[in-house]
């Protein structure tokens, strides 16, 4: 499949905003430059609304549509597909089927480590599905080597890096003044918002000038409980469009990202502060070891280890402007070597 072209007719399937989170923002952010080198694109949002039993029915729904919309392409039509990461792979799984029957080409485009670090069915089901046409899309190489690991495939397997779809930031002067730390999320105990507040308060206990600006939704107790109590510490402005997210990183000294998300991957808001010359103090989940350097990584959210890895990286007279410029070439290195429109799309893409 690596030497055919792209395809002129794609179906384009996968959560779409809203609501707002990573894997649907990719998808957006990747249709968008689909739109614009393809002729025909199909597209079915199977997000799914509301919540128990009509969220089942929803999602449902959209995937007969998606049945549909595979069953009626042309000859010679690639099959872009959104994985899920839990219980949606079983609604995936027959459309998937149904392109492989008609011949199409598909490109499974992972987005979650949920069935990576423990074997899930469906994907076990999917690894049998696919064929030798068809690609498996993986974020990150170390998520590539971790499906195949736990996954036999017949199918190619390639890696595209979500920084593709993140324009790289303005260069500007280095801030100075107080420590501004900055948090992006859907704000929650296992994205370590919690977790980002408590490392605040650790750090205003030796420079009370120490501040943290949340950025998200928040509909967790614990979250608002912990916002609540850092009182004028901490600044939440709910949530943001992207030029509202990047004016916060804007004015940011360090990106606070401690998640224990079990499907955490390569989180977009990472790659967005890197690309604004941003360092990013994150656990140690999904791509982020790969992405982020040892001496900003923590093995868990413990509020006194992120504080710590914190302090180590403002040392120095020069550590905004030292950190910036390590920041965007960290950035960088995700964009190089890949063909995003022809990888989704299943023609020839690097990688």
């Amino acid at each position: 499949m690596t030497d055919g072209p792209t395809s002129t007719t794609v179906a384009w399937i996968g959560p779409l905003p809203a609501p707002v989170h990573g894997a649907s923002l990719v998808t957006a952010r990747l249709l968008d430059r689909v739109r614009g080198e393809v002729a025909d694109v199909r597209v079915v949002d199977v997000m799914g609304s509301g919540t128990g039993v009509r969220h089942v029915l929803t999602r449902a729904a959209a995937h007969l549509r998606a049945l549909v919309v595979v069953l009626g392409l042309p000859t010679g039509s690639a099959v872009y597909v959104s994985l899920f990461g839990g219980l949606g792979l079983w609604y995936q799984l027959p459309v998937l089927a149904a392109a492989r029957l008609r011949g199409l080409r598909v490109v499974a485009h992972h987005h979650s480590y949920a069935y990576l670090t423990a074997t899930a069915v469906p994907m076990v089901l999917i690894t049998r599905v696919l064929g030798r046409r068809d690609r498996h899309l993986f974020l990150s190489r170390t998520m590539r080597a971790a499906f195949e690991q736990r996954y036999a495939s017949r199918a190619e397997h390639a890696v595209l890096s979500n920084a593709h779809v993140v324009d790289p930031g303005p260069v500007g002067p280095a801030r100075d003044g107080d420590l501004v730390l900055v948090h992006v999320s859907n704000l929650g105990v296992s994205k370590g918002s919690v977790a980002a507040v408590e490392a605040c308060e650790v750090l205003r206990e030796r420079d009370p000038r120490t501040s943290l600006t949340l950025v998200g939704p928040c509909g967790d107790d614990d979250t608002a409980a912990a916002i609540a109590r850092a009182g004028e510490a901490v600044r939440w402005l709910g949530p943001r469009p992207t030029a509202g997210v990047n004016e916060a990183l804007d004015a940011a000294d360090v990106f606070l990202f401690p998640s224990s998300y079990v499907n955490e991957a390569e989180p977009l808001v990472v790659l967005e502060a890197l690309s604004r010359g941003v360092p990013v103090i994150a656990t140690r989940r999904g791509a982020l070891p790969e992405l982020l350097p040892a001496d900003w990584l923590v093995e868990g959210p413990d509020p006194v280890e992120i504080a710590a890895r914190v302090e180590a990286l403002c040392a120095g007279p020069t550590w905004r402007a030292d950190a910036a410029t390590r920041a965007r070439a960290l950035f960088a290195a995700r964009r190089a070597d890949a063909d995003p429109v022809a990888l989704v799309t299943a023609g020839s893409g690097g990688l």
